[in-house]
């Protein structure tokens, strides 16, 4: 019987990845170590893998690290919907592969390789640089979506979140606010630690930027833990409040809408807020909850079809970062001073 990729991966002292790399005539492995794999594999009765060429199989990598990523809440479902559509029109078929950061990351990416997938679209909103390693000698091709990683060799979709924060601070400023807060996620993901870059060059770069004042107040990024965060603060804090708030995103926006109502403020007469991503929840909330807009549906499809362009063109594509811009909408949760 032929030895298996992953008998051959122990015998010479490699990783199944890169077994699976050389079988597949795919880059990322020095030219010896091909030769040398190959060789092996010719000898042990183990033939290059050709099945994937064929395959018409695409498989959306959840990476779970921290658990803010669901499918039920409106951001995931309309990416997933939009995934999903635009695989169904494309002839392609979905299957998804949970991938926990607490559990044996090489035992996963073994599950993973070992299915009839083309190619990996991998949804890294909770991954961090460190985390992708795992991922980074990948045989499939791969498409990194809501995250844009350091040293990535892949493409990357990812949400403008520098643009969007500046359109939400000149919305602010063109409203006549000067005393900012800021309601950061205390723990940092790529999507909030780009929205704090551009909180600050939205402030630095204004031509107010010397009538401003600012103010941090880290929450937890759960709706309950925001909540709970942002009432200590109120119930500790003296003095006045800055006349408008920006959020990470709308689940901190509204959690801490609700404690600054209960601690008797007036929204948007003594402060308004501004939110991120536009979820459908925000026309209900009063004030309505003024936000920035992904186009999440969007940013799914164009996943997708960059990954079907890499499955049917050649390797020497150079891969690029696809950054979606975002845009601004107005409800009732911002006053004009």
């Amino acid at each position: 019987m032929a030895t298996t990729a992953r008998e051959l991966a122990e015998m010479l002292g490699v990783s199944p990845a890169t077994v699976s790399i050389a079988l597949n005539g795919k880059k990322g492995i020095s030219e010896e170590t091909r030769a040398m794999i190959l060789e092996a594999a010719d000898k042990h009765g183990l033939k290059k893998n050709v099945r994937r060429s064929n395959s018409k199989l695409i498989t959306l990598v959840i990476y779970k690290k921290h658990g803010w990523v669901d499918g039920d809440t409106a951001f995931f479902s309309a990416l997933m919907d939009g995934i999903g559509a635009q695989i169904a029109d494309s002839g392609y078929r979905l299957q998804l592969f949970y991938f926990y950061a607490s559990q044996d990351h090489a035992e996963q990416w073994r599950h993973i390789l070992s299915s009839e997938s083309a190619g990996l679209i991998i949804l890294a909103t909770e991954m961090a640089d460190e985390d992708f390693t795992v991922f980074a000698d990948s045989p499939l091709p791969v498409v990194i979506l809501d995250a844009a990683l350091r040293n990535c060799p892949y493409d990357c979709v990812t949400i403008n979140n520098i643009q969007g924060v500046e359109l939400a601070i000149r919305h602010l400023l063109d409203k006549g606010h000067r005393r900012f807060g800021y309601l950061c996620s205390d723990t940092p993901i790529p999507n909030f630690c780009e929205r704090r870059q551009g909180y600050q060059i939205a402030l630095a770069s204004s031509p107010y930027r010397d009538e401003c004042t600012s103010i941090e107040i880290p929450v937890d990024p759960a709706a309950e833990t925001a909540y709970a965060d942002m009432n200590r603060y109120l119930d500790e804090h003296t003095g006045p409040l800055p006349t408008a708030f920006f959020a990470d995103n709308d689940v901190i926006a509204y959690s801490c809408m609700l404690a600054l109502t209960q601690h008797g403020y007036k929204l948007p007469e003594d402060i308004s807020v501004v939110g991120f991503d536009n979820t459908s929840s925000n026309v209900l909330l009063s004030p309505a909850l003024t936000s920035v807009n992904v186009p999440k549906y969007y940013m799914g499809r164009y996943a997708v079809q960059i990954l079907i362009a890499r499955l049917e063109q050649p390797d020497d594509i150079p891969t690029m970062r696809h950054s979606i811009n975002t845009t601004l909408i107005e409800r009732d949760s911002v006053r004009q001073i």
